[in-house]
């Protein structure tokens, strides 16, 4: 399923690309956080690293269409946990996502290279949504029954919320800075879903909200490479 979904979506953006005239190719490097069932539940402490390359296509000044390849490392730790209840329980996993992501960037300035002298259009505020495809796997531990963990797998489709900027370096150059949520169809980046889905309390404490799906977010930085002819979005 993960392989057919990668496809399409690669897919689909190569037929975007082949009517592009003026692209974005970028690297991000960052930390992901994973929110759910185990461990710590802040938003946007810095846990493990991440990164993602990022395709673009403008659409006009406003928009651009963006596809993502991204690979995650995920982790939690009840014991690191402010919740009582989850340091009682004292399960830990480490896991792994890969994300394929295509949607819609909208530039909250318009972006217009052309006039690259003017201070203005050198810092652009964005946004981005879209649907993600995730496949993931890991290793949950805490149970004296299972010696060496248990091991999962799945995979999900998922709801990106981005914010970000990008600043203009030179010519061809953009820095860029983003944070966003990812929120995941899925309860199971943790394994947890799985393991205790016929037990409902674990050493009297219970073991998983079943009424919640697990989310995780990435905050980076990176550096963007354009190429192409805009002159057709810009009268030029």
């Amino acid at each position: 399923m993960f392989k057919r979904g990668l496809f399409f979506l690669i897919f689909f953006m190569g037929l975007i690309l082949l009517n592009a005239q003026q692209y974005e190719i970028g690297l991000q490097i960052g930390n992901t956080k994973y929110i759910g069932d185990i461990g710590k539940e802040d938003y946007f402490y810095p846990s493990k690293l991440g990164g993602s390359l990022i395709f673009k296509n403008t659409i006009n000044q406003w928009m651009l269409m963006r596809l993502s390849l991204s690979y995650f490392s995920i982790e939690a730790n009840d014991a690191e946990s402010y919740n009582i209840g989850r340091q009682t329980r004292d399960w830990h996993f480490t896991g792994t996502v890969m994300e394929t992501s295509m949607g819609v960037e909208y530039n909250f300035f318009p972006r217009n290279p052309y006039l690259r002298d003017k201070k203005y259009y050198k810092f652009v505020p964005y946004m981005y949504s879209g649907l993600t495809f995730i496949n993931f796997f890991g290793t949950l531990n805490g149970d004296e029954n299972q010696e060496n963990g248990y091991e999962y797998n799945g995979t999900a489709l998922g709801i990106p919320m981005i914010v970000g900027f990008k600043y203009k370096l030179s010519e061809h150059f953009l820095f860029s800075g983003e944070i966003g949520a990812r929120y995941n169809f899925t309860d199971n980046l943790d394994g947890t879903n799985n393991y205790f889905k016929h037990i409902e309390k674990y050493n009297g404490v219970p073991t998983t909200n079943i009424n919640s799906n697990d989310w995780y977010t990435f905050t980076s930085i990176g550096l963007i490479y354009t190429f192409g002819d805009l002159r057709c979005y810009f009268g030029f």
